[in-house]
């Protein structure tokens, strides 16, 4: 269940992945600047970076679909194109393409970004160390500070004892009056957490 919104191939030095992403010419930069389809495409190498599941293609189709990105395919096509450069790490493809196509300036959308980064990361109840080093890059690139991150993996991880606590109390004995009652609890539960995500975006705008 999506938290509410909002392989590695073989190794490579910086000097290179930037050499090698410069030689793919348009590919790198063919949407604009901190577009919602670039960000599309970062979401495609960061579920990549451990292998896709089915819990993050179906976040990512949700996140298109709120994106109103009428192009995917091309979204695609250039995450593919990518991620066929040999003897370079999906992490530096990713900071490279994110260099190229984020822009520090809009911060609220940013900060909105970074959120679905890590709902990514927790979606499929394996937080990573390789998605969490694709947050420290983001948000190095994007300059945002850590702090957010940091609020947000502890919201995520707030999110995912909600969601699995209403599984067992849908699949429990309880009778209905009290299941009545423990699930209007974690619905207010889920509520704060979520108006918590929304707050830290918006704070973000600000500074």
């Amino acid at each position: 269940m999506p938290l509410p919104l909002v392989g590695a191939v073989a190794t490579g030095s910086a000097i290179g992945a930037i050499g090698l992403l410069g030689g793919l010419g348009g590919l790198i930069s063919s949407f604009s600047k901190n577009s919602k389809e670039s960000k599309m495409v970062l979401l495609i190498l960061a579920m990549k970076i451990d292998g896709i599941k089915d819990e993050e293609l179906n976040l990512f189709l949700e996140v298109a679909r709120q994106y109103n990105v009428n192009d995917l395919q091309k979204v695609k096509d250039i995450a593919k194109e990518l991620l066929s450069q040999d003897n370079i790490q999906i992490r530096e493809i990713f900071k490279e393409y994110a260099k190229e196509n984020v822009s520090e300036y809009d911060r609220e959308g940013n900060t909105q970004f970074l959120w679905t980064l890590v709902n990514m990361g927790f979606i499929d109840g394996d937080y990573s160390d390789n998605e969490r080093s694709l947050v420290d890059t983001y948000c190095d690139i994007a300059k945002i500070d850590k702090t957010f991150a940091i609020e947000f993996e502890d919201i995520a991880k707030a999110m995912v004892a909600v969601v699995e606590q209403k599984k067992f109390l849908q699949n429990s004995k309880v009778n209905s009056q009290k299941s009545e009652i423990l699930s209007k609890e974690l619905d207010k539960n889920q509520a704060v957490l979520e108006n918590s995500i929304k707050e830290l975006i918006s704070l973000s705008a600000t500074l």
